[in-house]
């Protein structure tokens, strides 16, 4: 059973975070650094690369910490989720996506960049 306590905790934690509270900043990372990590690396499939997405995405929480406290009804880890997505997606996109010009080299190129 999820913890409905939880939530709250984070909304408070932003808020510390907001005041400039480094502790607060700490227990946040403890807290969802390893959802984020999971997420980034999902996504990235490169250890260094999902890393870099953690501290990106903890970085930008310290700095919006206080633009968070407008979004009312908004979850902390899902914000921080979407952050993570985000950054993750930036770099894949830096990246030139390898992935994209494999296929437009495979057997059957011309029927994917149809699609493309």
């Amino acid at each position: 059973m999820p913890d409905k306590t939880a939530p709250m905790a984070d909304r408070h934690l932003m808020s510390s975070i907001a005041r400039g509270d480094v502790d607060a900043l700490r227990t946040l990372c403890e807290r969802h650094s390893t959802s984020v990590y999971a997420l980034a690396f999902g996504i990235l499939m490169l250890p260094e690369e999902a890393e870099e997405v953690v501290s990106e995405t903890f970085c930008y929480a310290w700095n919006a910490a206080a633009r968070f406290a407008d979004m009312a009804n908004h979850s902390v880890s899902a914000w921080l989720m979407e952050v993570a997505r985000s950054r993750a997606r930036g770099l894949l996109l830096a990246r030139g996506w390898p992935l994209r010009s494999a296929l437009t080299q495979a057997p059957n190129a011309h029927v994917i960049q149809e699609f493309a």
